[in-house]
This record gives structure tokens, C-alpha cells and sequence, in this order.
């Protein structure tokens, strides 16, 4: 079965891949003209790290990125409100 994927962004190719896998034959579109050439911030969050480590890129993901370890979001008043992100520790 043929499968129409709109989106090259993170979660199109990831898609693509398990179609693909299940023996499904995807394809995918993007109205951009060409790829981006500084990459793309990727965030993981609980299941990414499962699904990365299914997909058997984890280990590549991890050699190249970094963890982080504390967001810290300020608002117009100056306020200051931070989260831990112990949840995505590997």
C-alpha cells in the first residue's frame, strides 16, 4: 500500500520509517524548497527515548546532543519559573 506523508519535519521521516517497516511503502512531501541546513532542535521527552532507541538511532542521537537539565522560562515582570527535567535522565 502506497502512503502520502505532507511533513519533513521530525515527525514525517519518523512516520515514514516504521510504514516502511510494517512493509508499507511512504512517501513524503514538503512544501519547503530544501532542507534546513542548521538542523533541527530536538526535544525528548518520556517515549522519545523509547521510540529513538527502537528506531536503533539513540545511541547516535545521544553522541550528538546534549541533556538538559533545567528550563527556566521568564516572564514581562521578570518572573522566573523553572523545571527540572529529571524525567528524561538516561
Amino acid at each position: 500500500m502506497k502512503v502520502l506523508i505532507s511533513g519533513a519535519g521530525v515527525a514525517g521521516p519518523t512516520l515514514a520509517y516504521w510504514l516502511a517497516h510494517y512493509g508499507l511503502k511512504p512517501t513524503i512531501i514538503e512544501a519547503a524548497r530544501r532542507l534546513r541546513t542548521g538542523g533541527y532542535i530536538i526535544d525528548f521527552w518520556g517515549a522519545g527515548f523509547e521510540i529513538a532507541e527502537r528506531m536503533g538511532l539513540l545511541a547516535e542521537i545521544s553522541s550528538r546532543g546534549y541533556m538538559v537539565r533545567e528550563v527556566t522560562v521568564v516572564n514581562r515582570r521578570g518572573k522566573h519559573s523553572s523545571w527540572r527535567t529529571a524525567s528524561c535522565k538516561r
